[in-house]
C-alpha cells in the first residue's frame, strides 16, 4: 500500500504542468492591423457575430469575420491601419521611383524585383502608378 501511495505521489510530480502567464491578448484583423488587451482580467464573449473582449479598463468589440488571428503574449502589438502612400507625381508621368513594395507603415522595404524574398505579413504593392495590398503566407 505503501509503495503505490509512493509511486502516486512521483506521478503527481512529475506529470504537474505549469501554465504560461501572458500579458496581453493581440486580436489580429484581416486588414492588417491589431489591438492588443491586457489579459489581467480579460472576459471574453460572442454577441451578435462580434467578438466582446474587455478587461474593466480596456474593451474591443470585433466582428467575427474580421479577425483573422489572435493569441496570447506577452509583447503589445503596435499595429495601424495604412491611410495613404505617396504615389503622386507632379508631372502625368509615372515616377518610377515610386514603384516598390512598402510595409504597412509605408516605409519602402524592397523593390518590385525581390517580391520572392519578402517574409510574412502584408505589404503594399506599388506597380506602373497602381496600388494594392497583398499578404505574404
Amino acid at each position: 500500500m505503501l509503495r503505490k501511495v509512493i509511486l502516486s505521489m512521483m506521478a503527481t510530480g512529475v506529470l504537474t504542468a505549469q501554465a504560461d502567464s501572458f500579458s496581453f491578448l493581440t486580436i489580429e484583423k484581416t486588414d492588417g492591423t491589431a489591438q492588443s488587451l491586457t489579459a489581467v482580467g480579460l472576459t471574453i464573449n460572442y454577441s451578435n457575430g462580434n467578438l466582446v473582449a474587455t478587461n474593466g479598463t480596456q474593451s474591443a468589440t470585433i466582428a467575427l469575420t474580421d479577425i483573422s488571428r489572435m493569441y496570447f503574449s506577452n509583447e503589445q502589438a503596435i499595429t495601424s491601419a495604412i491611410s495613404t502612400v505617396n504615389t503622386s507625381t507632379p508631372s502625368s508621368e509615372t515616377n518610377p521611383q515610386s514603384d516598390g513594395i512598402y510595409n504597412l507603415q509605408g516605409h519602402r522595404v524592397a523593390s518590385l524585383s525581390q517580391r520572392s524574398s519578402l517574409r510574412k505579413g502584408i505589404y503594399i504593392i506599388v506597380e506602373n502608378g497602381q496600388t494594392k495590398k497583398v499578404q505574404v503566407k
